[in-house]
């Protein structure tokens, strides 16, 4: 039975489109056809906390009365899932050590102002929270008159009480160093990570349903995190949060949204500054022209309008080196990249940027080692043990287990380093990890052993929008509306991605519209 018959087969007649409408308007969460069976397994547990014991008719009575807060609370506790850990996307943490919290600390001092303030807008459990707490009460250390504060918001009242409790186990943590754990956290009797007073005292956590009044958002901050929660929302929610955010933060205050949603931010108001392979959002002191990134006609302007500030290497990814010296050297040596001898040399610089071929955005090899490499077909089928470990990378994955993820999917591409689904999952585990560059190449590799590999395409393009490279995203994207439209089966799921080829056709026109 496909999608479409099982959205009808409902005692109810309810169309599951209807309840999708509903949970768009009371939540602002996108569900699209695919996703009908889990949206139904999330939402059994909710009709019976609401007094339901017949899920036909809950999703009748959802569909068709109005409702109060606490059916929109009861509804987010199911449907809103929060996956965090401290210190994510790591990146943006040395940023603002480096370069926002200097400048920023300079301005408000020549404002006579003495009080950092940061929403971080969909929480979920807290650890960003506390994270930007932890940064804050580092870097202010020994500077004297200075306060700070953070507030958390999420729609989803579960989290905002785990995140009050400020309880945390190990693998919220992942390697974040010793000296953070005894300065900052006290190890409870179940074995747990409880953050200090000190740092919860700075803290606030409430109920937020972004959707419902950007109008009423809270005011005053000099920076506005809001990570991995646009990308839940309709097009035109994003454009009302966006702004809302806009009112909230200071003049010269920063947006800053997850290293794969910059795309989404292309509101007047805002400028984009890149810091190497992040870019973050300022708040402009007038409404300029429109600030967009997705209108081919703009691209230019754009372009030169974006401000990008150089990054040293030394230190990048790494938020705590000069927080704590005892650490700096086993810092920078641990981490230092590998040197590795990579399965396939790195591609070579820009293909012509005016082609619009497949071969053209297919990496080109050293000739050399072309001559070295014999010229191999990927196989159809992948072997059992491989496919196996690609299936386990991508479970440690989704746990939050993202080192155990990497070495396992280095383990896929070690056994078969002709296999493109392997060095695919890498760079999906590189990309979350926020090592974009490494996961760009990982994503090379895969479509250099497939050229018709359509989600490495698809992966290809999107990293290249998030760096500003527009006509090599528009390139690689045109390459993947081809290829499905040849093989032709909208329904069917582009592994390893996990995505109907309908639904990747969708989000496609949503950058290159």
């Amino acid at each position: 039975m496909n999608a479409e018959a099982r959205a009808q087969n409902l005692d109810s007649g309810i169309h599951l489109a209807s309840v999708m409408q509903k949970i768009d308007t009371l939540l602002g969460l996108r569900y699209q056809p695919h996703q009908w069976s889990d949206l139904l397994r999330l939402l059994k547990p909710a009709a019976r906390e609401l007094g339901f014991t017949d899920t036909s008719a809950f999703l009748a009575w959802l569909v068709n009365s109005e409702h109060d807060e606490n059916v929109i609370r009861t509804l987010a506790k199911h449907l809103t899932i929060g996956e965090s850990y401290f210190f994510r996307e790591i990146v943006v943490f040395s940023i603002l050590r480096d370069h926002v919290l200097p400048a920023l600390l300079e301005r408000k001092q020549s404002q006579g102002d003495n009080h950092v303030r940061i929403w971080s807008a969909g929480c979920s459990t807290g650890e960003e929270v506390y994270t930007l707490a932890i940064l804050l009460d580092s870097f202010l250390e020994g500077k004297e008159g200075w306060k700070y504060s953070v507030l958390g918001t999420d729609v989803n009242p579960v989290a905002i009480e785990r995140a009050r409790e400020g309880k945390y186990r190990d693998w919220s943590f992942r390697d974040v160093p010793a000296e953070i754990h005894s300065s900052y956290f006290e190890q409870t009797d179940d074995g747990r990570h409880e953050v200090v007073a000190r740092i919860k005292d700075r803290t606030e956590f409430k109920m937020l349903n972004l959707v419902s009044a950007p109008a009423l958002y809270p005011g005053g901050f000099d920076l506005v995190f809001c990570r991995n929660v646009l990308m839940y929302f309709t097009r035109e929610k994003v454009k009302n949060i966006i702004q809302g955010f806009r009112r909230s933060l200071t003049e010269g205050g920063w947006l800053i949204p997850s290293l794969t949603e910059t795309t989404l931010i292309n509101n007047p108001g805002f400028e984009g500054v890149r810091f190497g392979e992040a870019t973050l959002f300022r708040k402009q002191a007038h409404i300029p022209q429109i600030l967009t990134f997705r209108h081919e006609k703009q691209e230019t302007a754009d372009t030169e309008k974006e401000e990008s500030v150089p990054l040293p290497p030394k230190g990048l990814r790494n938020p705590f080196a000069g927080l704590f010296s005892s650490r700096d050297k086993h810092i920078e040596k641990a981490d230092a990249p590998a040197h590795e001898t990579p399965a396939f040399p790195r591609p070579q610089a820009d293909t012509p940027q005016g082609s619009s071929s497949r071969a053209d955005a297919t990496p080109v090899r050293d000739m050399a080692a072309a001559e070295q490499t014999p010229s191999v077909q990927p196989e159809k089928q992948l072997p059992d043990n491989v496919h196996h470990l690609i299936l386990e990378a991508r479970q440690h994955a989704d746990a939050g287990r993202l080192d155990d993820a990497i070495v396992v999917a280095k383990q896929a591409i070690s056994l078969n380093k002709m296999d493109p689904h392997a060095h695919y999952m890498h760079g999906t585990i590189l990309r979350e990890n926020g090592e974009t560059t490494q996961a760009l190449q990982a994503y090379e590799r895969a479509l250099y052993l497939n050229q018709d590999f359509i989600p490495a395409h698809f992966s290809i393009a999107t990293l290249h929008h998030q760096l500003g490279n527009t006509a090599k995203a528009r390139r690689h994207f045109s390459i993947a509306l081809q290829l499905i439209e040849t093989e032709g089966d909208l329904e069917r799921i582009l592994e390893p991605g996990e995505i109907s080829a309908k639904r990747m056709i969708e989000v496609i026109h949503t950058f290159i519209d």
